[in-house]
């Protein structure tokens, strides 16, 4: 059964989550972006990946993946990650809504 809402990730960062996870289309939380703070992109918009629904192995590349990025131990980078989210560029990003019946009321 597909996530009921899923963010493709394009371009040059596409590239880079599929090198590192092996796929560019990810679930997400949220049915819209929030805003947040990131590195060199102050009050972003971005989707915050469903940490519940990706798969043990794939977390633990991206968890590894960022520590290398963002030069922070990977201890560090979890409980980063586990406490405030991880966030996708909404810029990067289509979003495909899986099961619109569950949005309607």
């Amino acid at each position: 059964m597909r996530p009921p809402l899923e963010v493709t990730i394009n371009g040059p960062r596409g590239d880079e989550w599929e090198r590192v996870c092996g796929t560019r289309v990810f679930p997400v939380a949220s049915f819209q972006p929030i805003k947040a703070n990131l590195p060199g992109k102050p009050n972003a918009d971005v989707w915050l990946l469903n940490l519940r629904l990706i798969d043990s192995p794939t977390l633990q590349r991206i968890i590894e993946h960022f520590s290398v990025k963002f030069n922070t131990p990977p201890n560090e980078t979890a409980a980063a990650a586990a406490a405030q989210g991880i966030p996708i560029l909404a810029e990067d990003c289509t979003v495909v809504l899986n099961d619109p019946q569950r949005w309607l009321l």
